[in-house]
């Protein structure tokens, strides 16, 4: 259990604001990424926004083990927006972080983030983010195009254009006095409340911090459990997503930011609006009413050139859907089938890619016990042609040995016949002797 005296409850130095609504299957992963930080002097401030599932339970287990946590409990269900202001509006913290109940933080992130921030003075820092699910990672193409690849201090939006392209709040860490003396607050009752006041913060001129480290994890759920940004086929997203563009132009337009709107432009283009004409085969009826009703202004008030900056395939896909041309949905469906087409393809590739892969390692395998033959067999060959010196000494001692046998045989046989000789000669002078 943290105590407090790990920590200063009056002075933290930050901050986290977490809105809770329907993410048990998540919010354990979440807490964790938060109680395991390096950094302990922290106010965790998590807001039940009337869930509906075991959300209240998990929080409260964990409450109970870390005293830093502390629930606020909203009267009815407010939304993700005013849930974080409640939060901005009682935090203590020295700096303001905000993090979704899905979402998780990199280990060690907020000692970085502070020490980054408290050694350049910034109003916020923004970080790089990584898209994730139960299965793999992979880039988050708002942010691969937004954040370029090198740490940038005192930041200006009109030098690096493309962090409109960054519309999270919540991968961003802020000097908590900018947000209150500013008076920034999240846009009510909104879905992708978090693009107008990404926008608003970049274009405050705020003294802005860019770390290209990933540090926060953007989690895109699965099946029926999407969150509301993920789920294009709900009217209120399109609704909301035109309304707050409608008020992110509205903001740019008229002041020194208004150069941005090529690159906002742009951005609406390639990803914004894209999103619901790719998906329009599936739409019903009446949705697509509202879907034009809400987008197809904005899109007529978009410059010729701004088409222009698009890919062949995407100047097609707006040209059919601005001309309520039904090959639209013949185009969708051809480009489906060849996404479909070309990932079975990919799949056969990298089976293949695997079995070569498993065949290279045999190959592999077999070079290696080659080798070791090879090894074997020369260590052999030279046992063998020392064991050839060996026998080969071993008959010149024996043929040595020989040859001496033979000298003493042939010295014996000598000694032996004179022996035999000069007995015979003594006997026979005997025998003389005694006839």
């Amino acid at each position: 259990m943290v105590k407090k005296e790990i920590y200063d409850e009056e002075n933290p130095l930050i901050s986290i604001i977490i809105p809770i609504f329907n993410t048990e299957e998540y919010l354990k992963e979440c807490l964790d990424s938060v109680l395991n930080q390096s950094l302990k002097n922290l106010e965790i401030i998590c807001i039940n926004d009337k869930t509906l599932d075991n959300s209240m339970k998990i929080l409260k287990e964990y409450s109970n083990i870390d005293d830093r946590i502390k629930i606020i409990e909203n009267e009815k269900n407010l939304g993700v927006s005013l849930s974080r202001n409640k939060g901005i509006d009682i935090s203590k913290g020295e700096y303001i972080i905000f993090l979704d109940s899905d979402d998780k933080l990199e280990y060690d992130s907020l000692t970085k983030l502070y020490n980054f921030s408290k050694k350049y003075d910034f109003d916020f820092v923004t970080t790089n983010v990584i898209r994730f699910n139960e299965k793999k990672k992979w880039t988050s193409i708002l942010h691969w195009i937004a954040i370029e690849n090198e740490v940038l201090i005192n930041a200006d939006i009109l030098e690096h254009p493309k962090l409109i392209f960054d519309t999270l709040s919540t991968n961003k860490f802020f000097k908590s006095s900018f947000l209150k003396v500013k008076n920034f607050k999240f846009e009510p009752e909104r879905i992708y409340e978090d693009i107008l006041f990404s926008i608003k913060a970049y274009c405050s001129d705020a003294k802005i911090g860019i770390c290209p480290n990933i540090y926060y994890h953007w989690r895109v759920r699965s099946g029926e459990n999407k969150s509301s940004t993920q789920n294009v086929y709900n009217e209120k997203n399109v609704m909301d997503r035109s309304y707050i563009i409608r008020k992110e132009i509205e903001f740019l337009e008229g002041t020194k930011y208004s150069k941005l709107l090529d690159e906002l432009y742009v951005k609406l283009l390639k990803i914004d609006f894209l999103q619901f004409i790719n998906e329009i085969r599936d739409l019903d009826e009446n949705y697509v009413k509202v879907l034009r009703g809400n987008i197809d202004p904005i899109l007529k008030e978009i410059p010729t050139e701004s088409f222009d900056k698009l890919d062949d395939i995407s100047k097609l896909k707006y040209d059919l859907y601005l001309n309520n041309d039904d090959s639209l949905i013949l185009l969708i469906n051809y480009l489906r089938e060849e996404y479909v087409r070309v990932k079975n393809l990919n799949e056969k590739i990298s089976t293949k890619d695997l079995e070569l892969n498993e065949l290279n390692k045999k190959i592999s395998l077999l070079e290696m016990e080659k080798e070791e033959i090879k090894k074997n067999f020369e260590k052999i060959s030279q046992e063998n042609n020392q064991m050839k010196e060996r026998v080969d000494e071993i008959n010149q001692i024996y043929e040595k040995q020989e040859k001496e046998m033979k000298r003493i045989k042939s010295t014996n046989g000598w000694i032996k016949y004179k022996k035999n000789n000069l007995y015979g000669r003594f006997l026979k002078k005997i025998n003389k002797r005694i006839k």
